[in-house]
This record gives C-alpha cells, structure tokens and sequence, in this order.
C-alpha cells in the first residue's frame, strides 16, 4: 500500500496525528518520482551553462535524489539522519541562511512546510549562484497534509513564478524552477 493510502486509512480510522512511522515510505516513493525531475536538472543545468562544483539540498532526508545530479560535491542538510549514500555529505541540523554555501542550493519539497513570508526569506537570503525550487502541482490532499502536520500549504505556483522571476518546467507532476540567483555576489564565492 502506498504512503497516501496508509495515510487515508489512518485518517479514516480516527488518527489526524502525523505519521512519522509512515516516513520512510514517503522518502521513497519520492525519490522514486523524482528520477525524471533528476534527469531534467541535470540536462537544464548544461543547457543554461551552469557550472557548479556543490550543490547543498535543503531538507533532502537520505540524499538519493542529489546523488543523480551531475555535480561533484553533494551535500543534505536534514535535521533527521537517514541511511547515507555513498558520495554524499550530511549536515544533520536545520537549515539557515548561513548554511547555503554551495554553488547550488535546491529546495526540493522543503518551501512547502512553511509560510509565504519564511518561503521569500529563503530565496531572497540564499547565498548560493544557482537556486532550483521543486514544488508539487496544487494537491487537495497534500494541502490538507501540509496545514494539518506542518503549517505549511501547497505554494500558489504565481508567488514562485513571482519570487524567482521564472516559470517552471513540469516535470512528472513537479514544478521546476532553475535559475540565477539574483542576490548572489561575487563576495559570496568560497576561496
């Protein structure tokens, strides 16, 4: 059965409490529909000339989905530990400003759990060159997940649009935003 499945039964059931037990499944049903949104990143990246030696993914749990991208060091940074990839670097804490030193910094799935007002901060206080934003399509049941367990909501796709000063890519069900980011000075390049 799959992770929504197991959720609905739950709710059903009674229990509105949030199904950490159920996480694990979830990490990997989404890693699972995220292959093609690798796939697609990696080939923009090249497409747009985008050189990049790090990249850091914001709340990225076991880290499978960077370890597809084509760029040498790969960082999470998760305040939960998970299994670790070969060829991955983990920074078990929560993620600030301060912590998005790579060349690229990916928001997969993460903006989600938060405010509109702590989603801008985010973007507008990355420190990395490039940002990509993955974000689901609108979903009436991951909204009600999303303000039940986390006080986050689904993103209305014009604030990203907005935000980021692009249009996404869909990419299996996932909207995709890669871009320069625009805050980003020469001052913050590691030496």
């Amino acid at each position: 059965m799959s992770y929504n499945e197991k959720v609905k039964q739950r709710i059903l059931d009674g229990d509105l409490s949030k199904p950490t037990e159920l996480y694990p499944l979830l990490i990997d049903e989404l890693a699972r529909d995220k292959v093609e949104v690798v796939k697609f990143i990696n080939i923009q990246m090249k497409l747009k000339n985008y050189v990049a030696c790090s990249i850091l993914d914001v709340g990225g749990a076991n880290g499978r989905m960077v370890s597809g991208i084509d760029i040498p060091v790969k960082i999470v940074i998760d305040k939960r530990a998970f299994d670790q990839l070969p060829g991955v670097s983990y920074i078990h804490q929560e993620y600030g400003h301060d912590l998005s030193v790579a060349d690229v910094t990916m928001f997969s799935e993460f903006l989600h759990l938060f405010s509109l007002e702590n989603i801008e901060k985010f973007i507008k206080k990355c420190q990395s060159r490039y940002i990509i934003v993955v974000e689901n399509k609108y979903d009436d049941f991951l909204d009600l997940r999303l303000r039940l367990w986390s006080g986050g909501a689904c993103i209305p796709e014009g604030f990203l649009n907005e935000l980021t000063g692009t249009k996404p890519y869909y990419v299996n069900g996932y909207g995709v935003w890669i871009f320069k980011n625009k805050n980003w000075s020469e001052s913050n390049e590691i030496t």
